[in-house]
């Protein structure tokens, strides 16, 4: 058979195939011609062609339509199947599918007529809108349709039809009447209204035309961001000497662009910078391309088809005209990828351009390789099956598309061996391209090792590395967060990401010490209150004694204040239990945490300076044993005790102070901004994003204004207001926490352990070298006492033998309280010295710090600074050596009565 008449055969197969799509089929399954369609004459046996009705179509069901046919002379209005309409299976006078709300049409933006979706992305630009494009690189909104690369119409994003196969164009929530953006699932560019997936943003590619996507990105940035002008020449550097507007792009030459210019498929720029693959993926035509977009993936200018070259790579991707062609503009048949003028450098040239190129190759059996497929058409059980047959050509074989309407003959598996095959076959080439192309997405599974995190509840199915340990819950479960299943390991035993405190060991130690430092300090509040009741009753008391009993006093309830701070901690603890890495930026945002910091700070330092006063007082006592018996008086005493709370109380909420932000360097909390790399965002870069932010918003009054009032800003709420006021986004710069001062670890403690370069580093040093001098002063003064206390006793050998014993139980509790000052605070001081010296610190030493050191100091004091604890520590001895005693007296007892009745024996 002749070529010629194996494309006749083709068309006529084709024919046939069309005349029967174009039959009417009546609601019991039976067809008869289409034109029979309310001709005035009942041609289906249930007359379900000649339902007539008017205009409005008011007897009609939710799935029947009226249509005012234009196929017969008559021209009656008749009711016919919704869906026989949608399936343009009629041609109707005054309505069109879009009009009854077919899901299978869309209208056109342009000319406002109704095309059938099936045209979106079909390899065809010539057969639906001109929005249909085609082109898979540009701006817009891109996703995979039919397991393809599609640029969707903007149109197709606002109704409720899943023209993605993976619905990720629903971009919409319907609210009544009203359609609110699901910020979670779409971005909408800052200018034209232009929506694209949440997920294209800071990709590296551009999507949106105002360039929107890309350049408000925290950290790296397409090279064409950088060549956009963010202020006017007076506040530029002295080398900028072009004058673009602010918002515009320099191609560097003078020339300047707007930003809609850029990725629009047109070079603007003499290089080629604003189409250039990197960031543009396919833009350029490869009749413009440039000496430097040589190798860069390049446009054919094919009539109707989206086709894609590679620029002088000595492989001629582009087509050529032949007999199946129309004229176009590459005669006389060279492919254009390679036969352009910048591919003539020697150095570059790879392809022979001086003869005509495929133009005269003969219609060959490939030409019209088909396949036939068959598919039944459903009718009533009294009826036959009736068998159609379709004939599918070379084109629709392993297209991605089953032209079968009832099998898939023309996308199996052995039809298709280079191909990649799920339920339909896809090139391979999108495989792992971070794209799900197959249904149940085969084609991006087993990808490890290219830059993304599988979700394990598979929804969805893969985030990017980057947006793991974010702050953000990018995976449904919070997986990309707190990975269950490949849950890493726990290298250090004191810290976890998914426990506030790692180790069990010192969760048992945080109940324990809290219990203690509670009840202890209770007990010593107690009875420190009941002596000095005695007190105050007596004239005749030692202001030294009183003084000692106040000081006392308000040690334990400063101690009690740490008590309260580790129990609220154990019981976050348990509360965060298994899942504190999904939760850590709330708790340390939280006001719980914060009101833990300053807890830990006036319990620390009202402590340490009531055991100055107490060392104070002790020393002046001895020094001058008799003016001790009349001073201090208590007035002097509790003013100094007020102070020190007061002072106390300053420290702890001076970090909190909104317009100290900028010194405790408080990083702000702002999960919905998808431009930063991370939910916490440090002060500098939220205002580089500002600076970008009034600039790409395209309000044009005082451009210059509002950027300057943005440099002038020194503090969060400043840099927020002037994007609230200047801006059409401050959206993406509201805070949902703040982390400063108490939350630089789990464990809310103030952030001691800083660096010379950290803004509050002064205030962190002037507390700790405050701590540490204080400890000096009091072991200094303790070993003083001690040692004016030998050189008493050894002038009073009368009473030697009291003085004795008072020498050893002073000698003792000194020891006690140099030891448990030194285990606490020096080395909390020598790990900021080093800290601030440049040796970093793991982050085990805020947990040990919380945890051990200063716990302890709170549970020892009521032991070490109260003599009540003494008093019940000696009678416990004493009952101890009583009942010892006894015991041996009556094993002595029975010893010789045992020796007498052996005797008598």
């Amino acid at each position: 058979m002749s070529s010629t008449m194996r494309f006749w055969l083709h068309v006529l197969l084709l024919w046939n195939v069309s005349q029967s799509m174009n039959d009417f089929i009546c609601d019991n399954g039976q067809i008869i011609k289409r034109e029979y369609f309310c001709d005035g004459r009942y041609d289906c046996s249930d007359k379900s062609d000649e339902i007539v009705t008017d205009r409005r179509c008011s007897n009609c069901s939710d799935l029947q339509v009226s249509c005012h046919s234009t196929e017969n002379p008559i021209n009656l209005t008749c009711a016919a199947k919704k869906e026989t309409y949608c399936k343009a299976l009629l041609s109707c006078h005054d309505v069109d599918p879009c009009d009854v709300g077919c899901a299978t049409h869309y209208r056109c933006q342009g000319d406002a007529s109704c095309r059938p979706r099936s045209t979106i992305c079909d390899g065809n630009s010539c057969n639906g809108c001109d929005e249909d494009t085609e082109w898979t690189s540009g701006a817009g909104f891109k996703c995979v349709r039919n397991g393809k690369p599609c640029l969707i119409p903007q149109q197709l994003l606002h109704d409720d039809v899943k023209d993605c196969d993976n619905g990720e164009d629903l971009c919409f929530i319907k609210s009544g009447s009203l359609s609110i953006l699901d910020s979670s699932l779409c971005f909408q560019c800052f200018l034209g209204g232009v929506i694209i997936p949440r997920n294209k943003i800071c990709d590296g590619i551009i999507d949106c035309p105002d360039l929107s996507d890309e350049c408000l990105c925290q950290g790296n940035v397409p090279r064409i961001c950088n060549d956009v002008i963010l202020t006017h020449p007076p506040l530029r550097n002295s080398s900028d000497n072009n004058l673009c507007e602010i918002g515009q792009v320099t191609c560097g030459d003078g020339k300047c662009l707007n930003r809609s210019s850029v990725c629009d498929g047109t070079r603007d720029c003499y290089d080629g910078r604003d189409e250039m693959y990197e960031y543009c993926r396919g833009t350029l035509k490869c009749s413009e391309g440039t000496f430097e977009t040589i190798n860069q993936t390049c446009r054919c200018d094919k009539p109707c088809k989206s086709l894609y070259g590679v620029m002088c790579d000595g492989q001629g991707e582009c087509p050529v005209p032949s007999k199946r062609d129309i004229p176009w503009p590459d005669k006389p048949g060279h492919p254009i990828d390679e036969c352009t003028g910048a591919c003539y450098h020697p150095d570059v040239m790879k392809f022979t351009c001086t003869t005509p190129y495929l133009l005269d190759i003969p219609l060959t059996d490939v030409d019209f390789k088909m396949i036939q497929c068959q598919f039944e058409i459903p009718t009533p059980p009294d009826m036959p099956t009736m068998i159609h047959y379709a004939v599918v050509v070379q084109d629709q074989i392993c297209d991605g598309f089953v032209d079968c309407l009832d099998g898939q003959e023309d996308e199996k598996e052995e039809l298709c061996p280079d191909r990649f095959y799920c339920k339909i076959s896809i090139e391979r080439k999108f495989v792992c391209d971070f794209n799900v192309n197959c249904d149940d997405g085969s084609d991006e599974k087993n990808c490890e090792g290219d830059g993304r995190f599988y979700c394990e509840n598979e929804k969805p199915l893969f985030v990017t590395e980057r947006q793991k340990f974010d702050g953000r819950c990018d995976c449904s479960d919070w997986s990309d967060e707190c990975p269950i299943k490949s849950k890493p390991p726990d290298h250090n035993i004191f810290s976890s990401r998914y426990e506030l405190i790692g180790s069990p060991v010192l969760r048992v130690f945080v109940w324990v010490m809290g219990i203690f430092a509670i009840c202890g300090n209770l007990c010593v509040m107690f009875e420190e209150s009941k002596a000095l009741h005695r007190i105050m009753k007596k004239s005749d008391v030692s202001a030294s004694l009183r003084t000692n009993h106040i000081l006392v006093f308000n040690l334990a309830l400063a101690d009690f204040l740490m008590g309260v701070y580790l129990i609220i901690l154990g019981a976050t603890g348990i509360f965060y239990s298994g899942i504190y890495c999904a939760n850590r930026l709330n708790w340390l945002s939280s006001h719980t945490c914060a009101v833990m910091g300053i807890l830990v700070v006036i319990s620390s330092e009202t402590s340490v300076m009531t055991m100055l006063m107490l060392t104070i007082f002790r020393l002046y006592a001895v020094i001058k044993p008799f003016d001790s018996s009349t001073r201090p008086n208590a007035k002097l005493v509790m003013s100094l005790v007020f102070f020190a709370w007061i002072i106390s109380l300053l420290l702890a909420i001076l970090p909190l102070l909104d317009e100290l932000h900028s010194v405790f360097e408080q990083s702000a909390v702002i999960r919905a901004n998808p431009f930063f790399a991370n939910a916490t965002v440090d002060f500098d870069s939220a205002k580089l994003f500002a600076e970008k932010l009034v600039v790409f918003d395209q309000i044009p009054a005082n451009v210059t204004t509002r950027f300057e009032q943005v440099l002038a800003a020194e503090s969060w709420q400043t840099l927020m207001a002037v994007v609230s006021r200047h801006s059409n986004h401050p959206q993406y710069l509201e805070a949902t926490g703040w982390l400063g001062y108490y939350s630089a670890n789990s464990v809310c403690i103030p952030k001691l352990f800083v660096t010379q370069n950290v803004a509050s580093s002064s205030y962190s040093f002037t507390i700790t070298l405050f701590n540490f001098l204080s400890f000096v002063f009091v072991s200094s003064a303790y070993v003083a006492i001690f040692m004016k206390s030998r050189t008493s006793s050894s002038l009073h050998r009368t009473r030697s033998v009291k003085n004795q014993k008072h020498s050893k139980v002073l000698q003792r509790k000194i020891i006690r309280l140099i030891a448990s000052d030194f285990c606490c605070w020096v080395p909390v001081s020598i790990m900021t010295f080093l800290n601030m010296g440049g040796i970093k610190l793991p982050p085990i030493a805020y947990v040990i710090s919380a945890v051990i050191l200063l716990p302890v100091n709170s549970s020892l004091n009521p032991i070490l600074y109260s003599s009540f604890m003494d008093r019940y520590l000696d009678k416990a001895w004493s009952r101890t050596r009583t009942l010892k005693s006894s015991l041996r007296t009556n094993e002595t007892t029975l010893t010789t009565k045992r020796k007498l009745s052996s005797t008598r024996v």
